[in-house]
């Protein structure tokens, strides 16, 4: 296996092992956000488990800030095409997000809309909780792209049957997760009451589990024969049974364990299905895979065959946009450049680039600095804020 495939698997599972650790680490905050009005009967007890996630809940969503910016990092495709065409779905969850971190603040300095703001923490708790499940059976069933990798769907497009089971199925333990962090955060009624919602949610996750395993074999009949995928799967009913278990002999902190369990093989299950596509499409020939969704530079190829293939096509009305700049940038060539290095800040040094008189073509200029005048009639140098090479020494 060359160096560059070794880069891209493990890009990708390290890209699976941040989201997951989303899921756990953020999972109990929504959880018990969502479970809010259920568990706590009185001011006190809303009190006791909105404190139980106050001093956590920003740095566990560091989480997803890091997953999406390894995303972009690694595989920068499957990032355009997933933000554009999950656009309204992700603004729904950024929202939601916002209004849940703003109602954690505002319930404890604004008494008199204790209620409103209790109400937005619930919400902005489920929805994420809801969505990102969708979000993923949308990536695992197929997603309609054209040949350029856009999105071609509408909003009502991620919301198809095996999605929505996903969803359904993420929402279940997400808030049995809740309800273990809940149980072992409280003690009298409130900890009873969270465990016996636990045991509740313990029999409702496996019934969405057995649920989503008879979507995939009808929508997607392939990922049966992944023996991995069955590997996970008999982990999620194992840590459900010990979950359950723990619970009923108020082992809380034991129950944590196993519904975390269960999140990271329930992400072993998509890692295994998808692997080693990224972004799935209803035709498979268009699917985004590690090898030409990857921003290695190794062979790209890979990342022009979908630029010709829509091209092939032969849209005479086509717009300019960023596949057509792609395609240029691949038969650029720089001219010869004269560098050193300037210091951004303390830590980060980028070259400065100064380009020959008699060269007419277009090169990188400092960071910051406007466009010069052209070199050459009717050629000119241009300068943008992102003309940095990525190439960044550390000082």
């Amino acid at each position: 296996m060359e160096t560059w495939d070794i880069l891209r698997n493990v890009w990708f599972l390290l890209i699976g092992v941040l989201f997951a650790g989303y899921t756990i680490l953020d999972g109990f905050d929504l959880g018990i956000g969502t479970l809010l009005p259920f568990l706590a009967k009185s001011e006190g007890e809303k009190r006791t488990l909105m404190s139980a996630v106050g001093p956590v809940w920003d740095g566990n969503e560091v989480w997803l800030l890091a997953g999406g910016g390894a995303l972009f990092a690694a595989f920068p495709m499957a990032y355009a095409t997933v933000f554009s065409g999950f656009y309204l779905a992700l603004m729904l969850v950024l929202f939601a997000l916002i209004l849940r971190a703003v109602s954690l603040e505002f319930r404890a300095h604004d008494p008199r809309r204790r209620g409103l703001w209790e109400a937005a923490f619930v919400g902005g708790s489920v929805v994420p909780a809801l969505l990102f499940g969708v979000a993923v059976g949308n990536i695992v069933v197929g997603v309609p792209l054209d040949a350029r990798t856009e999105f071609t769907g509408t909003f009502f497009t991620l919301l198809r049957p095996l999605p929505l089971v996903f969803g359904i199925l993420g929402l279940s333990a997400i808030l049995m997760h809740g309800a273990s962090y809940a149980a072992l955060k409280t003690e009298g009624d409130l900890r009873a009451r969270a465990q016996r919602t636990g045991r509740l949610l313990a029999a409702v996750t496996a019934a969405a589990f057995a649920l989503s395993l008879a979507a995939v074999a009808v929508y997607l009949p392939a990922a049966l024969r992944s023996i991995p995928a069955w590997v996970f799967s008999a982990l999620v009913w194992l840590s459900l049974g010990l979950y359950a278990a723990a619970l009923k002999k108020g082992r809380d902190g034991q129950a944590f364990v196993f519904s975390s369990t269960a999140l990271l093989s329930l992400w072993g299950i998509v890692g295994a299905i998808q692997h080693p596509v990224l972004v799935r499409a209803t035709d498979p020939a268009l699917s985004l895979t590690i090898a030409n969704a990857s921003s290695s530079a190794s062979e790209p190829d890979d990342r022009q065959r979908l630029v010709e293939r829509a091209d092939a096509q032969g849209h005479a009305h086509r717009r300019p946009g960023r596949h057509a700049a792609r395609h240029r940038l691949h038969d650029l060539r720089l001219p010869r450049l004269q560098g050193q290095g300037r210091r951004l800040g303390l830590f980060i040094k980028t070259p400065v680039f100064s380009v020959r008189q008699e060269d007419p073509r277009p090169a990188f200029l400092p960071f910051g600095q406007a466009a010069a005048q052209p070199s050459a009639p009717g050629r000119g140098i241009y300068c943008m804020a992102g003309c940095i090479p990525p190439l960044l020494a550390v000082s």
